[in-house]
């Protein structure tokens, strides 16, 4: 997962909106939010017209991801 939702959310834009921004369709936006086509995958140019449009940096985007990951991991192995 990444942070995506919620820097979105804190921004006051519906998914819609974001991906007018970014020139992408609704549904990558959907997809990308809920883990269905991990964020970290998409186009270089395409994170950076995220951080644009979201006013953020990258690393806001993925911030906290690996340690989330890690953590589901050592459930998983215990």
């Amino acid at each position: 997962m990444n942070n995506l939702k919620e820097i979105r959310k804190a921004r006051g834009l519906n998914q819609c909106e974001l991906a007018n921004k970014i020139g992408v369709v609704q549904s990558a936006i959907n997809h990308w939010e809920n883990g269905v086509v991990d964020l970290a995958l998409a186009r270089f140019d395409t994170i950076l017209k995220i951080c644009v449009a979201l006013n953020c940096k990258a690393v806001d985007l993925f911030q906290d991801d690996y340690a989330k990951k890690c953590k589901r991991l050592s459930r998983k192995t215990h």
